[in-house]
């Protein structure tokens, strides 16, 4: 059952519907493998002016949380695994950990309240910063380890 700040949530984050028509409910992405964290302080992704962004590309099926920390091993595909690319328009990041062995995170936490929200990272992967806008840039089918299934997709 869903509450309404999932109801917030999915609001605030343009094309979350991507994500909640593959697993039903917005997830917190438990055991899931950062692939890649990328900051910008001029991207245009949100304004034509330009703002700091931060984009995660996460590896995440629904049996993640119970396979990490110990690192991929075989996996069915009906376990919805799907490469999942999430920008946020944000102010005062702090990042505080990145395990390049085992970037794997617990949870991402994003509280709404109002116009912005505080997103909270926790685990291999640690950060907390104020998010302005958020948005999902694509939603990937991908195997066991991460790679897209169709390739020519991965770009949105």
């Amino acid at each position: 059952m869903s509450t309404e700040s999932e109801f917030q949530l999915e609001e605030f984050i343009e094309h979350s519907d991507l994500v909640t028509e593959v697993y039903g409910d917005w997830p917190k992405f438990e055991g899931a493998y950062v692939y890649a964290a990328t900051l910008e302080s001029h991207s245009t992704l949100f304004y034509e002016l330009g703002e700091r962004t931060l984009t995660l590309d996460l590896h995440w099926w629904t049996a993640a949380p119970d396979h990490y920390p110990g690192g991929p091993i075989h996996f069915d595909r009906s376990e919805l695994h799907r490469r999942i690319r999430i920008a946020f328009q944000i102010e005062y990041i702090h990042v505080h950990t990145f395990h390049c062995s085992n970037a794997s995170i617990d949870s991402l936490d994003m509280v709404v309240s109002g116009s912005r929200a505080s997103l909270k990272c926790v685990g291999g992967f640690e950060l907390d910063c104020d998010v302005f806008d958020a948005k999902v840039l694509s939603v990937i089918p991908c195997d066991e380890i991460g790679t897209p299934i169709n390739p020519e997709n991965a770009e949105p």
